[in-house]
């Protein structure tokens, strides 16, 4: 029998995922000459915590051209369908955010059609700003309590929300000392 020391096992601590959409419309007009039999998929693993900063943006688009350059050397050039899953793992204080991006991949002869952002990417962006306090901030209690409240520390339009009143720059003064004073809260918390 072999020893080991004990591995603390990575934690879930978010998912989020958006099945295969189509990403041209028939109006499009595609001149298709191959279409693969079946979907490529790709997973891509960053590395975050208090050095790294969290962009899953950047981390879904990286992850997509890697796609795309593996369909390429089957002789494929875009992506028909799209589809991702993002899921937040924790390890005693270290984050991992994984990347799994599924795609159906086609040949188009021709001028190839402009690239469209991936697939409900504003999804991201809220999901993005809980990740961000949850890893730098107050730990699960952040992201429960960000989620139940509404996330104050997003980015409001002046004269939107509960704390922004007015309108011009009062209203977005108001806004960021909402954000800031909430932060301020997730910091003594975690003390």
């Amino acid at each position: 029998m072999w020893f080991r020391r004990h591995e603390v096992p990575w934690e879930v601590v978010d998912s989020k995922m958006v099945e295969p959409v189509p990403m041209y419309d028939h109006d499009d007009e595609l001149s298709l000459t191959a279409v693969s039999p079946t979907d490529l998929s790709g997973t891509y693993a960053v590395e975050c915590g208090r050095g790294r900063p969290l962009d899953v943006r950047a981390a879904l688009r990286h992850t997509r051209a890697r796609l795309l350059r593996e369909a390429a050397r089957s002789g494929y050039n875009i992506l028909l369908h799209e589809g991702w899953r993002l899921t937040l793992l924790r390890k005693a204080q270290t984050y991992r955010l994984e990347v799994r991006y599924t795609g159906r991949a086609a040949h188009v002869d021709g001028a190839l059609p402009p690239r469209r952002a991936p697939p409900f990417l504003g999804v991201v962006e809220r999901w993005e700003a809980l990740g961000r306090a949850y890893i730098f901030g107050g730990g699960a209690s952040a992201w429960d309590e960000g989620c139940e409240l509404g996330a104050p520390w997003l980015p409001e339009e002046p004269g939107q929300g509960q704390g922004a009143k007015g309108t011009g720059s009062e209203g977005t003064k108001r806004a960021r000392c909402r954000r800031q004073g909430w932060l301020r809260r997730l910091s003594l918390r975690s003390l």
